[in-house]
């Protein structure tokens, strides 16, 4: 068997370390990057199910219980938002509801605010009438 040139033994050499890299630390960082990469695949739509599984299940909630569960989340805030229309002398026109929180509340609220007096709007030095929009937030604390 002849020997080898110094070139051609530093060429195998070469070869042999870079493939056996490769074997031994490229391709099994390939597989754990595959692994991660699944992984987080799988966690981000797992998240993303039981998030629309919540969401499912508190609307099923709110729509099939009835009365059962009306007027009993007395912790829970109450937002009503309201178009109120303020008249010249500054007595409330019109109250128009635009978002509701408890059709128990709503009349009510609606009685108070046409019972609410404003100080003239003045345009040109003259009272004018106006309208704007109102948020009531009812926390029973």
């Amino acid at each position: 068997m002849p020997e080898k040139s110094l070139p051609t033994l530093a060429s195998e050499l070469w070869e042999l370390v870079r493939d056996y890299a490769k074997q031994e630390v490229k391709d099994p960082l390939k597989g754990v990057l595959r692994f991660l990469g699944f992984g987080l695949a799988g966690a981000l739509l797992l998240g993303t199910g039981l998030l629309l599984l919540a969401v499912g299940l508190l609307r099923a909630l709110q729509t099939q219980t009835g009365e059962h569960l009306h007027g009993n989340w007395s912790w829970v805030p109450y937002v009503v938002v309201l178009d109120v229309c303020v008249a010249t002398d500054g007595h409330v026109s019109d109250a128009e509801l635009r978002s509701s929180a408890s059709p128990k509340l709503d009349p009510i609220v609606l009685r108070a605010v046409k019972r609410w007096r404003y100080g003239p709007r003045l345009v040109g030095g003259k009272a004018s009438p106006f309208c704007h929009r109102v948020v009531i937030k009812y926390e029973r604390w």
